[in-house]
């Protein structure tokens, strides 16, 4: 779709609604896509406002194809997206799908219909956001299509008559207008290139730029280089010990930690192929650390009606209410691990479930140039994460005796925060608790993790009312 860059060029590429865009050094490097597309590009339809990934005005479109596999669409938060990550990429905005010259989307003309405009400044993300969700599911029920605004925020407060028109593309929508859109319907601009709707597939010129080599963007107060192998980040590490660097993925993080940095070195990991595997092993599975939170959540579908993966459900009901669907579509699980380890105060789900499941973490080190396993308290309070990166999460099977159970507590359902998060796993013989119960909470405090006392008290005990009504310490 674009055409491969020459190696020694310092331009990203990408489009915009199907019109090629090239940008130099011209910005600094922490420039987002949502101050491009408003500012330089000109399309002031995509809103922004809270900057922290929020509120869901700022969401667009995005094709690529990760770690150079099959392209796919999501929707994301443009405002926390670095500009110089999207090279290679589609976007599209509101304003790529229809307009009042052109002919409206469907989509447009459906959230009119059903009076779900109102003062306009949320309509352009819900629009795209619906936009994504038929790219990834062209036929969603209603409660999919619910879900997948988490992320967003209506000034004006009239969800009902948003959802009512959202629902309207749904399978099993009774309501009197309801019409699922056809594919055929669904995309346009989505592929430059032929101008037919995208296969999910290449052929021919490829749509990422990303080669074997490194790519580097050289600006005055810092570097934007974009690593293609493990070996090229581990030269990095190397031959910038005494700088300050920052590893990129998702940028969610941003969101929530505004003032870290500034940087001299920023690394974008979205070219390293090895952080996008995922491997089944006879005693567990393997999720590279490029996997995005919404990617894994699709994979433990798939895993939880195989032996030893039925825990798989609750963690697919957790991750759920873990962020946003917008976040979850750009955020990866390195990347949610590592708030965890530079925050110890930071209530993250994932960690507080991985640990649980006795999940180990493989940490890439560039001094051995090797990958390492430790556990996740290992990998918490005592990995210097100085010129490593983290490479993958290996996740064991469970026996089927194991119940597993996880919960949280916030200010509302979706898209917050926990007050306190916890899991428990249990190993249970008849109605005995086998020995190594695991208890895990999360936004305790910084330093509580393991409830060891009550892990420690109900082994070899049955979980009955005279055990819970006992003296259980943390």
């Amino acid at each position: 779709m674009l055409k491969s860059k020459p190696k020694d060029s310092t331009a990203i590429q990408f489009t915009v609604n199907g019109q090629k865009h090239i940008v130099n050094h011209d910005f600094p490097a922490t420039y987002s896509l949502n101050d491009y597309i408003r500012d330089v590009a000109g399309l002031k339809g995509t809103k922004v406002m809270c900057r922290e990934a929020g509120c869901g005005c700022c969401a667009v479109t995005v094709t690529h194809a990760p770690g150079g596999g099959k392209l796919e669409t999501m929707s994301i938060n443009s405002c926390l997206c670095p500009l110089y990550s999207v090279d290679g990429w589609q976007i599209t905005t509101v304003e790529g799908i229809g307009n009042q010259k052109d002919g409206f989307h469907p989509i447009q003309e459906r959230i009119a219909k059903f009076n779900g405009t109102q003062c306009g400044y949320c309509t352009p993300g819900f629009v795209m956001s619906m936009y994504g969700l038929l790219h990834q599911n062209p036929r969603p029920t209603q409660q999919e299509v619910e879900d997948s605004f988490d992320g967003h925020i209506c000034r004006c407060t009239g969800y009902r008559s948003i959802l009512d028109a959202m629902k309207s593309f749904a399978t099993d929508s009774t309501t009197p207008g309801s019409q699922c859109l056809d594919i055929e319907d669904l995309s346009k601009h989505l592929c430059p290139k032929t101008g037919e709707v995208c296969q999910g597939k290449q052929s021919g010129e490829s749509c990422s730029s990303h080669d074997l080599n490194l790519f580097e963007i050289n600006f005055q107060e810092s570097l934007w280089q974009r690593p293609s192998s493990l070996e090229q980040l581990g030269q990095i590490f190397l031959t910038n010990k005494t700088k300050k660097l920052r590893l990129l993925f998702g940028n969610t993080s941003t969101g929530i930690f505004k003032d870290e940095g500034p940087f001299n070195i920023y690394i974008d990991l979205h070219a390293i192929k090895d952080f996008y595997q995922y491997q089944e092993t006879p005693s567990s599975v393997i999720f590279g650390a490029n996997t995005t939170l919404t990617k894994l959540k699709e994979y433990m579908k798939e895993l939880q009606t195989k032996p030893g993966y039925g825990f798989c459900a609750r963690v697919v009901r957790h991750l759920k209410v873990l962020a946003s669907v917008l976040v979850r579509n750009a955020g990866c699980i390195a990347g949610n691990l590592m708030i965890k380890k530079n925050h110890p105060e930071f209530p993250s789900d994932l960690f507080t479930i991985l640990e649980c499941l006795g999940a180990v973490i493989g940490i890439f080190d560039s001094e051995i140039n090797s990958t390492n396993k430790y556990s996740l308290l290992e990998f918490l309070h005592q990995v210097n994460m100085e010129n490593k990166a983290v490479a993958f999460i290996e996740l064991p099977k469970q026996e089927s005796s194991t119940f597993f159970r996880s919960f949280k507590i916030t200010p509302r359902w979706q898209n917050a925060h926990a007050y306190v998060n916890a899991a428990f796993k249990f190993d249970v013989d008849g109605k005995t608790i086998k020995p190594n119960p695991s208890i895990v909470f999360g936004g305790i405090s910084k330093d509580m993790i393991h409830a060891t006392k009550t892990e420690t008290f109900i082994q070899g005990k049955e979980l009955n009312d005279s055990v819970l009504k006992g003296k259980i310490l943390f």
